[in-house]
């Protein structure tokens, strides 16, 4: 874990099972605030998406409002990604409840 403070906000960065987390506060300390979100929205076994092979989880506290990205792939190619403002626990509880659809195989007809 890297903690960095530039001016007034605080960055804060980890990896962890082929993921990256970032945790960005606009307040002296408040990165690690953030980041205890993060750590507290993961589910139990510690993998936002168990299925995915890597992933980055990033939120930001810019104001009042927090600013969630999480991007991920299941096979290194294709990435996925959901943002917005909301909770870090909203967004992998969504992110979670996505199913990878089998690929369509274009040369059936639709």
């Amino acid at each position: 874990m890297t903690a960095r403070s530039f001016g007034d906000e605080m960055l804060v960065t980890w990896r962890g099972d082929n993921w990256e987390y970032t945790a960005l506060g606009h307040a002296p300390g408040d990165g690690i605030r953030v980041a205890r979100e993060i750590l507290q929205a993961l589910p139990g076994n510690g993998h936002p998406l168990p299925a995915a092979s890597q992933g980055k989880l990033r939120v930001a506290q810019m104001g009042n409002a927090l600013y969630v990205t999480a991007g991920w792939t299941y096979d290194g190619r294709t990435w996925y990604t959901l943002s917005g403002r909301g909770t870090p626990e909203a967004v992998v509880k969504m992110a979670g409840s996505m199913t990878l659809l089998a690929e369509i195989n274009s040369s059936l007809p639709l």
